[in-house]
This record gives structure tokens, sequence and C-alpha cells, in this order.
């Protein structure tokens, strides 16, 4: 799932990322959009996962995620975060229901 998330985010798909995550909050999806508008390319990476699990069929994956643009001028701008995303499995398929930052 976190490698799906990723290969969309790398790809500025705006459309595979919502197909993962189907409530997409729009200021994620503002975010895509000026990376897609800024960036000539983008990297994801994730570190330190850890697998919580929030209810029964509810989990919660938290990662350090570093985001990694190369923008058309050529300037590396680098986003570090700590983030959780809560999946749910929906049709057979894990899906993120939600999104969190946390302190590094």
């Amino acid at each position: 799932m976190l490698e799906r998330y990723a290969q969309a985010f790398r790809a500025l798909n705006l459309g595979a990322l919502e197909t993962l995550y189907p409530d997409l909050p729009e200021f994620r999806r503002k975010g895509l959009v000026d990376n897609k508008k800024n960036c000539q390319s983008m990297e994801v990476r994730y570190g330190g996962i850890e697998w919580v699990r929030l209810e029964p069929g509810t989990i919660e994956v938290r990662t350090n995620t570093s985001y990694d643009c190369r923008t058309k001028s050529g300037q590396r701008l680098q986003n570090d975060v700590k983030e959780g995303f809560v999946l749910k499995p929906t049709n057979g398929q894990w899906l993120i229901t939600s999104m969190a930052l946390y302190e590094r």
C-alpha cells in the first residue's frame, strides 16, 4: 500500500492517489497540484515504519517520510515528516481513510 502511494506521488498522479485515498483532503490535493507545477521529479522514501492496530480491521502505519522535489530550475527541496496512514480493507484492497502528521 505505501509503495503504491509513493509511486502515485512520484508520478504526481492525482487520479492514482485518489484511488488509494478516496477522501483525499483538499490541502493534499492542492499540494500535489502545486508539486506537479513546480517539480521536474519527485522522490518519496520511507523509514522507521511502525504498524499499529487501532481496532479490528483498521491499522495505522507510522513512518518517517521524505518527500524530495527536484524543481524545474534544478533546485532540490526536501520535506521530512513523521506521518501516519490509517488503512482499512475495502472491496478486497487496503485503502487510506485518513492521514496524520506527528512530532518527529
